[in-house]
């Protein structure tokens, strides 16, 4: 299937494009998001957002592939999966933070409460 059919399938709402692409392009996506923190699931889910994206992009006539379809669904699973860990990573780093605030608090109120002794 090439990627001027795999387009117009996809406009045309058929279901073989994509099982097409879960079958080319998914397992190097899986790889990749395994490599990098993720799990199968991660992975799935991924997949499964990019493919709305270009689903969406297809429809709208906003789809502009400058290099092979299956680079350009890496591409966007690839910005998927950065933005995420990105967002994990700024919420292990606001989680940490509230941990030590609270840590803190706790040595404060203890000082305090020794200091009455």
């Amino acid at each position: 299937m090439n990627d001027a059919a795999i387009i117009q399938g996809i406009k045309e709402n058929g279901n073989a494009p994509y099982a097409y692409l879960y079958k080319t392009a998914y397992p190097v996506v899986e790889r990749f998001i395994l490599q990098n923190s993720g799990s199968a699931a991660d992975a799935r889910d991924i997949f499964q957002n990019a493919l709305i994206v270009l689903h969406n992009k297809a429809e709208a006539g906003k789809l502009e592939v400058t290099s092979s379809l299956k680079t350009y669904l890496y591409s966007i699973c690839r910005n998927l999966w950065l933005k995420e860990l990105r967002e994990k990573r700024k919420l292990n780093i606001n989680v940490a933070e509230e941990i030590d605030e609270s840590a803190e608090e706790k040595i404060i109120d203890n000082d305090t409460q020794n200091s009455f002794l």
